[in-house]
Order: structure tokens, then C-alpha cells, then sequence
């Protein structure tokens, strides 16, 4: 049986295991999420490239999420490289599709 730390009680290892798959689905939610979040903003960034200042800063937070977002889904759900890659894909896809 597992010991929580918070309160450093028994818990009983399906009850662990299921908030575990709870976690890890709200995780892939999250990663999901910010990787259409990204081919947005780059899907925006390529449109107004009036004010280099402006794409400068949206760069650098695409930098920031876009590592903290690899972060999330190669330690959190235990993605490889090679399926991060295809899972940007889809995103940048879905984005330039909504741009239509």
C-alpha cells in the first residue's frame, strides 16, 4: 500500500492507480492544449510581420511554452521525441486549418 505524503496515510494501490490515470489524462489534455496553443500564436506571428518588436516577445513566449510543453509531455506522459514531433504536426495542422 501506498503513503501519502500529504497526510501520510494509507491508500489503497487502486485508488492510487486511478488517480494516477486521472492525472495522467488531464496532463495529455494540458499538452494538447498548449501545442494548438503554439501553432496559433506561430500561425499568428507569420501574418504580422509588421512590428519585429512584437514577433520578437510572441517568439520568445513560443520559446518558453514550447520547452515547458516538451517538458510536460516527455516526462509526464513518457512520449518520445519522435511522437512529440507528430503530435506538434497535428496541432500546427489544426491551426492552419482554422485560419482558412
Amino acid at each position: 500500500m501506498a503513503v501519502s505524503e500529504k497526510d501520510a496515510t494509507i491508500i489503497d494501490p487502486r485508488t492510487a492507480q486511478r488517480e494516477l490515470r486521472a492525472m495522467r489524462k488531464h496532463l495529455k489534455e494540458l499538452t494538447q492544449a498548449v501545442s494548438l496553443a503554439l501553432a496559433r500564436i506561430d500561425t499568428e506571428m507569420a501574418v504580422d510581420r509588421d512590428m519585429p518588436s512584437h514577433g520578437k516577445r510572441m517568439g520568445r513566449i513560443a520559446t518558453q511554452l514550447d520547452i515547458a510543453n516538451d517538458e510536460a509531455m516527455h516526462f509526464g506522459l513518457d512520449k518520445g521525441f519522435p511522437e512529440i514531433k507528430r503530435i506538434k504536426a497535428s496541432a500546427e495542422r489544426m491551426a492552419k486549418a482554422e485560419r482558412k
